[in-house]
This record gives structure tokens, C-alpha cells and sequence, in this order.
């Protein structure tokens, strides 16, 4: 029979190997061949791409890939409709969507970054329907009817006035949808930001001469990074914002914006 002394190398080299294994990998380890999940909808210019599609090119996708080449971590951005993106998210089936607004409904299921982006939102009209039309308060627009697009969240001054003056709403499920809706005089109004509807007049250029944007802005709108608070990424948050820093300092998000 075989002492204690014989076989007390062996027990120790197998406890090792159990230990490791049920300790599991390291953070490095585990992040190794992971593919991180975004979730978002087609929308020119920041994500370009179909419904069901794989996206590979936009504002949005090129941002994403700068953070993600800086961290070392892979990701894709699957396209859906917007609903759908967001219940995704609050589900833990993705782990995050690119860029939107910060908004208390959203924070109980997303941790959002720091700022990215700051983009202006404006009220955008046929001049050939309402003339030269300008606002200066919301009440000048109570009598309109307004485009918006379902999901999406506005700045707080304006769902304050849309619940204090009951302005009639026509909901569509994309900007395009809306600009359509203007286009042929079904709202008299649709609320969106510049960039969206400078790349949806770039693939519609008659609505360059049809339709016009009211000087005053409604509200400059941060975007920051939303990341489901189901994913392992809210481990990575700290060090995304020290990225996101070093981009602005570093002038990379203006290269990118400069693209589109």
C-alpha cells in the first residue's frame, strides 16, 4: 500500500485543476470570443442598413467600433424595429443599444454612459401649406397637428407642452414614415433631429424644396450609450467613459460625424 507521503502530490495537482475550473475563467477569459449584441433600428445617418440585417456602416456603428477596437471586444449591431430594440435590451437579449436619450423609464432597465453626441431637434413644416410659420412658445402650436414617431422620447419642455395643450398626434413606427406623412399634408408638423432628416432629404431631394426647418430649435438632445443592466458590459461602464473622454479630447467623434 502506498504511504500518505505517495500520493499527496497527486491530490493536491487535482485539486488544483477543480479549483480552477469551478473558479471559471478570469474577466479576460470569459470576454474571449464574445460577441457583444447591439440592438437598434435603420436610421440614416447613424445606422444604415434594412430590418433583419447585420448593420456595418453609420455614425452610430462607427462610433461603436472605435469604443469597441479600444476595449478589445467584439459587438455587432443587429437591425430591428425600434419597440422591438428597446424591449430586447430590457429583456438581457442584447446588451445594449448605440445611442438614444436618457429618459427615467429607460434608466430602470438601461445604465447609461456618459455623453456622446448632442444633436439638435427641430420642427420641420410645409411652407407651401402654413407660409413662413416661426415658434416662439408652445402654445403658438397648439392648433397643429404633429408627426412623431412611436418609442422615440422628445425633450422634456416639449411632453410637458404635448400633455398641457393636447396637441393631436400622429404616431408612424420611423422618421421616414413621418416625413412622409408631412410630405403629402396628413401632419402639419413632424419634431426630428437635423441630422435625420438631412440624410433622409439626401435619398428624397424634393423635400429639400418642400420641406423647411423653423429657425428656433426645440431642444439640443444628449446621446449617450445605453447598456442593459442584464449584461456583463455594465462591468465595463467606468472604462467606456474614460474612452468616450479620450474621443472627445482626441477629436474622433467630430472625424466620424464629419464622414456623414
Amino acid at each position: 500500500m502506498k504511504g500518505i507521503a505517495g500520493v499527496f502530490p497527486g491530490v493536491c495537482v487535482a485539486l488544483a485543476v477543480w479549483c480552477c475550473l469551478a473558479c471559471g475563467p478570469g474577466p479576460a477569459l470569459a470576454e474571449e470570443g464574445r460577441v457583444y449584441i447591439f440592438m437598434d433600428e435603420p436610421l440614416e445617418p447613424y445606422v444604415i442598413g434594412e430590418l433583419g440585417e447585420v448593420c456595418h456602416e453609420g455614425m452610430s456603428h462607427d462610433i461603436v467600433a472605435e469604443i469597441f477596437s479600444r476595449l478589445g471586444l467584439e459587438f455587432e449591431i443587429r437591425l430591428v424595429p425600434w419597440a422591438r430594440a428597446l424591449k430586447t435590451v430590457e429583456h438581457g437579449e442584447a446588451d445594449g443599444l448605440p445611442m438614444l436619450m436618457r429618459n427615467e423609464e429607460r434608466e430602470a432597465y438601461m445604465v447609461f454612459t456618459d455623453m456622446i453626441l448632442e444633436e439638435r431637434e427641430l420642427f420641420y413644416y410645409l411652407p407651401e401649406r402654413l407660409g413662413d410659420i416661426q415658434w416662439q412658445e408652445f402654445s403658438d402650436l397648439k392648433d397643429m397637428t404633429f408627426g412623431l414617431v412611436s418609442g422615440y422620447t422628445y425633450g422634456e419642455d416639449f411632453l410637458a407642452a404635448l400633455d398641457q395643450y393636447g396637441y393631436e398626434v400622429q404616431y408612424t413606427q420611423a422618421s421616414e414614415s413621418a416625413f412622409r406623412q408631412l410630405a403629402v399634408g396628413r401632419v402639419d408638423i413632424v419634431l426630428d433631429n437635423e441630422a435625420t432628416f438631412m440624410a433622409l432629404a439626401s435619398e428624397n431631394p424634393e423635400w429639400r424644396e418642400t420641406i423647411s426647418a423653423m429657425d428656433k430649435p426645440v431642444s439640443s438632445i444628449p446621446w449617450h450609450m445605453g447598456i442593459s443592466r442584464l449584461s456583463p458590459l455594465t462591468e465595463r461602464v467606468e472604462e467606456i467613459n474614460d474612452i468616450i473622454a479620450d474621443m472627445h479630447g482626441d477629436g474622433s467623434f467630430e472625424a466620424i460625424k464629419a464622414r456623414y
